[in-house]
């Protein structure tokens, strides 16, 4: 048994030469997807992160020896996921997300040839976050040799398939509103180095494909977004603080106090405005600190936070 490095998210995978468990990689139809005329008549859809759930120790792929060993090494066996469960964000991945759902006119963000893409398109926030969750997958390969030496080439061919699990995030209710399966294959006719991320890679690919034809994806996207919130009940609504009566005094007699009370507001790749409404809490816009992590506030006196 000897080690097999594999390129993805620090994986690890074991290469057995011992009885070969067979892996079958099933047959995949890649679907046509849904006609899209104007790509910007739907929501933003951003790819946010990969995952990996794989039992540890299963078998994903199985070594094909040809019957004359001319073009590929007279041995047997299998890789085995070794790794257990990941989930990260892979921009290699999100490259593949991007222009799949480009060529079928989705309105897609994150561009991968714009290298200041967060920064430039700061205006066109993401309405929804797409996630998804390779559940298996199936990989037959052969490792090319030279016909004159007889030694391994370090290329690989073959076929494969993918399983992913996707869920689709809603930036503006916090909460998973969609979720489906599919299926994505890919063939190597001619052997490459990495054979088998290739494989991953372009199924990954026909998995993504296979995403666009769903109706009910599409009418997610479609239907029009909430951006407000139901404000007529505020009376009955629950305050997070202590309820102030209305000032008494004229504006002009409170305006240092009031301008005081503004800050300026930069979140990572958007700013704006907010003010105290007691001691421990602004009030700004969503779409000014949407989901970022670090807030810079600097208040009327230039100290910032």
């Amino acid at each position: 048994m000897r080690n097999f490095p594999f390129k993805i998210l620090v994986v690890a995978l074991l290469l057995s030469t011992c009885q070969t468990i067979p892996v079958k990689v099933p047959i995949v139809k890649t679907k046509e997807p849904v006609e899209i005329k104007n790509s910007t008549s739907l929501a933003t859809i951003k790819f946010d992160r990969i995952g990996f759930k794989i039992k540890r120790g299963t078998a994903i792929e199985s070594y094909e020896p040809d019957l004359l060993g001319l073009s590929c090494v007279l041995v047997d066996g299998n890789i085995f996921w070794n790794q257990g469960r990941v989930l990260a964000r892979n921009i290699e991945f999100e490259d593949i997300f991007f222009d799949e759902m480009k060529v079928a006119n989705f309105n897609v963000i994150g561009d991968p040839d714009k290298m200041f893409a967060n920064a430039s398109d700061k205006k066109k926030k993401s309405n929804f976050l797409i996630g998804g969750k390779i559940d298996e997958i199936k990989l037959e390969v052969c490792e090319q040799i030279n016909w004159w030496t007889g030694f391994p080439r370090g290329t690989k061919k073959g076929k494969g398939a993918i399983k992913v699990r996707w869920q689709v995030f809603s930036v503006l209710n916090i909460k998973v509103v969609f979720e489906t399966t599919t299926q994505g294959a890919a063939k190597l006719e001619m052997g490459v180095g990495g054979g088998e991320m290739v494989l991953i890679h372009n199924a990954f690919g026909n998995g993504v494909v296979n995403l666009t034809p769903s109706k009910k994806f599409v009418d997610l996207l479609t239907a029009p977004n909430q951006t407000i919130v139901d404000i007529k009940n505020v009376e009955n609504t629950e305050l997070a603080i202590d309820r102030y009566p209305p000032r008494q005094q004229k504006t002009t007699n409170t305006i240092d106090q009031t301008r005081l009370s503004v800050v300026s507001i930069d979140a990572e790749y958007s700013h704006g405005s907010g003010f105290f409404i007691a001691p421990d809490l602004i009030m700004t816009n969503f779409h000014v600190v949407g989901n970022g992590q670090f807030i810079r506030l600097t208040l009327l006196t230039g100290r910032k936070i």
